[in-house]
């Protein structure tokens, strides 16, 4: 079953029906919003989707919106701009925005929260409708809206040309970007239940670390290509394997931000692949894997967020599609050379015998019914109370996130990751935070243990991890604590396989 929008009362009767498991790792299928593709603000339709992602400049011309057409909105886009002008200029300075100064950083009203995020020429709106969807959530999602955005066009398009001239069209060059609107509404959509984007750490598949360490060094040693910046090895759903990049190139590492952007580029050129395969099944070739590959211009907003590079995106091989190689590189004419990388790369890991390894891994999921009796100590019995956890170190930037048990419908999926999304914001919210006090000084551990209708959450924030389990609503908290005790300690022990060591 698809991941299909969250929007709308249908959708949620929907969703309520439909299992999780099937999607849980998966790539949501694209849901199609043609429906309301010409509609404007004042129609039915437009106003029944519950949530809205809109961007426009700071002169209010629109540049995108997630439902309908953006050029219909121009009034509610001038409206919008001239409410957050004018907060600005008659605000009591208590609300702040980062960027800006004092500014109007949302509207809270029954049944509805408005967010809004600025820079110096641009305004991103996020509204939405949903139970349980905090102010600061949506402030979260709509700073990944925004690099998601720059990832496309980058912030010389966003900021430096409407500096320069205030009537650049940064909706044009939104829609001259190569399947700019599939990015933007796989990221949205993907919000709504991909961790990554709540804890904004990326997701890793788990891999014996002499394996990645020889699958580090095999996609370093294949990038012979001109001007190359990384390669990376993702799982078909999205999970990183292994990650290099050229000794001495610096940084030495990818910022978790620029990871998830990447993620969300290989799951849309994926997407499309299998779209376009299907539609020219026939005329096929077996023997060319390249005809499902992509080579498009990406920009990395934490790295470079003013300039492109270009992204090789293809599988493995014919053999190993749940495998897919991404390569970076700051050359327009290096497809040619990339498609010989990934050629190299194949026979390197093939050689090195950690071929199968590789693929097998990036074939399984952590799942709770399959994990070793030591991972619940003496609370084995009480592993069918587990429904899905998160472990997620910061500091690594990369987290796991096991699959959703059988039990959780879609719509429990959802509401799931917004209660992890409240919570990580609320365990966050710390003394030391507001003093900038680094994590790795902050010693108390906090625990939060929430009830709800169906399912329980227990939380634990220490100084360098944080551990999320969701458990039956019949689980106790002595049952609860001891399984976060033991899942815990077994996971802080697998780390070398379950995470990257970037070198």
């Amino acid at each position: 079953a698809p991941m299909a929008d969250d929007d709308g009362a249908d959708a949620e009767r929907d969703d309520a029906r439909r299992p999780a498991r099937a999607f849980a790792h998966a790539v949501p299928a694209r849901a199609s919003t043609s429906a309301c593709r010409d509609d404007n603000d004042g129609s039915l339709t437009w106003l029944s989707k519950s949530r809205h992602f809109i961007a426009c400049t700071r002169a209010g011309k629109p540049t995108y919106s997630r439902y309908g057409d953006a050029y219909k909105l121009s009034a509610l886009c001038a409206a919008l701009c001239a409410l957050y002008d004018a907060s600005r200029d008659h605000g009591d300075g208590k609300t702040k925005d980062a960027a800006m100064g004092d500014g109007l950083r949302a509207i809270v009203a029954p049944g509805r929260v408005v967010a809004f995020h600025a820079t110096e020429y641009m305004l991103y709106v996020v509204t939405s409708s949903i139970k349980g969807e905090s102010e600061r959530t949506l402030h979260a999602q709509l700073a990944q809206f925004r690099r998601v955005m720059e990832s496309l066009v980058t912030n010389a398009a966003l900021e430096h040309a409407l500096a320069r001239n205030a009537k650049f069209d940064v909706g044009r060059a939104l829609e001259a970007q190569a399947h700019a609107d599939v990015a933007l509404a796989t990221a949205i959509r993907s919000m709504s239940w991909d961790t990554s984007y709540v804890f904004n750490t990326y997701r890793t598949f788990a891999l014996a670390a002499p394996i990645r360490r020889s699958c580090m060094e095999a996609i370093r040693a294949s990038m012979t290509f001109t001007s190359p910046f990384a390669g990376a090895v993702f799982s078909s759903d999205g999970r990183l394997g292994a990650y290099a990049k050229p000794r001495g190139n610096r940084p030495v590492t990818i910022a978790a931000s620029d990871m998830i952007v990447l993620m969300n580029h290989v799951r849309v050129m994926r997407e499309i692949a299998a779209e376009s395969s299907t539609a020219n099944e026939e005329e096929a070739d077996d023997d060319d894997v390249d005809e499902g590959a992509s080579f498009e211009r990406l920009c990395l907003p934490a790295f470079n967020a003013n300039g492109f590079m270009h992204a090789y995106v293809a599988p493995l091989s014919r053999d190993t599609p749940s495998v897919i190689v991404c390569f970076l590189t700051a050359s327009a004419d290096a497809h040619a050379q990339c498609k010989a990388a990934r050629e190299t790369l194949y026979k390197k890991l093939d050689e090195n015998t950690s071929l199968a390894a590789i693929v097998a891994a990036s074939e399984k999921t952590m799942d709770a019914s399959t994990l070793p009796p030591e991972a619940f100590g003496g609370f084995t019995d009480a592993r069918d109370s587990l429904l899905h956890f998160v472990y997620n170190r910061p500091v690594r930037d990369q987290h796991i996130s096991s699959t959703f048990s059988a039990s959780l419908n879609v719509k429990d999926v959802k509401t799931l990751a917004r209660a992890y999304a409240a919570l990580y914001a609320s365990m966050k919210e710390t003394d030391a935070d507001a003093f900038n006090i680094p994590p790795n000084l902050v010693g108390t551990q906090r625990v939060r243990y929430e009830q709800r209708e169906r399912f329980n959450i227990l939380s634990c924030v220490g100084g360098d991890f944080e551990i999320y389990l969701t458990l039956k609503s019949d689980a106790s908290v002595v049952v609860a604590v001891a399984l976060c005790n033991r899942l815990c300690v077994y996971l802080r022990v697998s780390e070398p396989e379950l995470f990257l060591s970037p070198t």
